[in-house]
This record gives structure tokens, C-alpha cells and sequence, in this order.
């Protein structure tokens, strides 16, 4: 990651800005509406919550609405900062705040859970095992239960009388080593 950051900068897009309700469209566009009832859909946005963008809280509900939930996972320091190898258009240093209050409230209006980075492997895990309950919850609900019945024992109930006497100390295969 790091060695990808230095060519990054905000001058490789065309329209400047956070467009965070187009990218959740098209983010949406990906969960299949047929699939609906058999598939878990979660989005998960790692963001430090510096957007001021009009109609997100609609687009929050109505991803809710159609069954995904949006997890967010906040980066940054509620203090802020500035984004290293990142500068605006005019040469400027870009600041990060991390808006923690506001991060809440939308992970909530889209069903999902808001953690804070603190950048290890259980970062993530909460809202995986999040995601995975629900999937076993689906699973368990849109398919029927299966109980395997062992039934070998029958054949050998039957071939063990004649095992016992072959294999027997009067059997034949008994007098026929000596």
C-alpha cells in the first residue's frame, strides 16, 4: 500500500471531490436483485467520514431497504491530520479529521457496524463475523434440514454369522494353517 500511495494523487480524477453517493450506486449495482433471499450483501467503507454530500442518508436507506447493510470502518484521529503523499490541485496539504459521531449514525441508518481502525487483523474480524451469522442464518433458513441416516449395519447383520463361523477357532480357515 505504501508503495502505490506516492503516485496517488487527487489530480488523477476528473471531477474532484467525494462522490460517495454515485460510488454507492454502482457499488449496488453489483448485489444481483434475484439473488436477494439467498445471499448476504454487505458494503463495507473504509473512510475517515469527511464527505458533506447531499442525499446520502437516503441512499444509506435505500441500500438498507433492498437488504444491504453498510459497515464502516473509520480511519484516521478524531484530532486529524495531514494525508501524506496526497495534495489538493493547487500544491495544498489535505487534513483529515476522523468524524466518528457521524460514522455511527450512518452505520446504523444502513444496518452495519462502525469500527475504528486500529490497524491489526481484528480490524475487520467483528464485521466478518457479522457478515458470516447472517449468512449462516440464510442458509440455514432457505434450505432444508438433512439428517443422514447410517445404515451400514444392516448388510452386516446379515453377512455376520457367516463371518463368525469362517473366522471362528472351528472354522475351516483355522485347521487349514496348520
Amino acid at each position: 500500500l505504501q508503495n502505490a500511495l506516492p503516485p496517488l494523487n487527487t489530480e488523477l480524477v476528473r471531477l474532484q471531490g467525494s462522490r460517495l453517493v454515485n460510488a454507492l450506486e454502482k457499488a449496488s449495482l453489483l448485489f444481483p436483485e434475484e439473488k436477494k433471499k439467498r445471499v448476504t450483501r454487505h458494503l463495507l467503507l473504509i473512510t475517515d467520514g469527511d464527505f458533506d454530500e447531499p442525499g446520502i442518508e437516503q441512499k444509506i436507506g435505500a441500500l438498507r431497504e433492498q437488504g444491504i447493510h453498510l459497515h464502516f470502518l473509520g480511519i484516521g484521529t478524531e484530532g486529524g491530520g495531514p494525508v501524506p503523499h496526497i495534495t489538493s490541485p493547487g500544491g495544498q496539504v489535505i487534513f483529515s479529521r476522523l468524524k466518528v459521531e457521524e460514522l455511527q449514525r450512518l452505520a446504523e441508518l444502513g444496518g452495519g457496524l462502525f469500527l475504528t481502525a486500529q490497524y491489526h487483523e481484528e480490524d475487520i474480524s467483528r464485521i466478518l463475523e457479522e457478515v458470516l451469522r447472517e449468512a449462516d442464518n440464510i442458509r440455514i433458513e432457505g434450505q432444508p434440514t438433512r439428517i443422514w441416516n447410517e445404515r451400514f449395519y444392516l448388510p452386516l447383520i446379515l453377512v455376520a454369522p457367516l463371518l463368525l463361523y469362517l473366522f471362528g477357532s472351528t472354522g475351516r480357515f483355522a485347521r487349514g494353517a496348520s
